[in-house]
């Protein structure tokens, strides 16, 4: 049964962790480009970093039963592809050994979903982050900017299914439990990729993709 967006598990999830987008809007990279000031070298920069987090992601969780028990299409939100489009039109070869050492082998999860829920709700901060980069840089869905368009025209849409897979999940068995792991996944990937995004250029690019000659 669908459920009202904005219900208790996604409410608790946004209150919680509402420091952290505020923190991650003031890394470089981000102001940067809301500034509108980045260029191409500091847009590559970004994809790279970005690339490294959710190679670190997908590698560990695609193949969860638990998003097919649930219904939930994880193939379909998959920003590995977009991503790699990117790169590819950048002439940078992406390196499969760049993951992002990240805890979910083991994880629980509902700590796997506190992960969703802040790279699904960092999607409409990519919209924005496209326009800007789109009039500054001359970026397009097919050429460079498959990565941050990621959904298009279908992001409002595509963040209502997630809230509404989250308040599921979160409901089931002991919500009291699997809201916890929730949180606890949401402010371990807040602060991993707050701490990715405000490394120095040269640390975060190291080993993380090769340009190609």
């Amino acid at each position: 049964m669908p459920v009202e967006a904005g219900s208790q598990v996604v409410d608790r999830l946004r209150r919680q962790t509402s420091h952290w987008p505020k923190r991650i809007e003031l890394s470089p990279l981000y102001r940067t480009i809301a500034e509108g000031k980045a260029t191409a070298a500091i847009y590559e920069d970004l994809l790279r970093r970005m690339w490294r987090f959710q190679l670190g992601f997908e590698s560990r969780v695609a193949g969860r039963r638990e998003w097919e028990g649930f219904g939930f299409e994880f193939g379909e939100r998959s920003k590995l592809a977009r991503l790699e489009q990117d790169l590819n039109h950048l002439q940078i070869a992406a390196d499969p050994g760049a993951a992002l050492e990240l805890p979910l082998d083991e994880a629980s999860f509902g700590f796997v979903c506190g992960y969703l829920y802040v790279i699904e709700s960092a999607t409409m901060q990519g919209q924005n982050q496209f326009r800007i980069l789109s009039r500054k840089l001359g970026i397009t869905p097919d050429r460079g900017g498959a990565f941050l368009s990621s959904y298009g025209d279908r992001a409002g849409l595509m963040w209502r299914a997630c809230q509404e897979f989250l308040e599921r999940v979160g409901q089931m068995g002991s919500m009291g439990r699997t809201l916890e792991d929730m949180l606890e996944g949401a402010n371990d990937a807040y602060q991993r990729l707050d701490a990715l995004l405000k490394a120095p250029m040269e640390a975060a690019a190291s080993h993380t993709v090769t340009v190609i000659q």
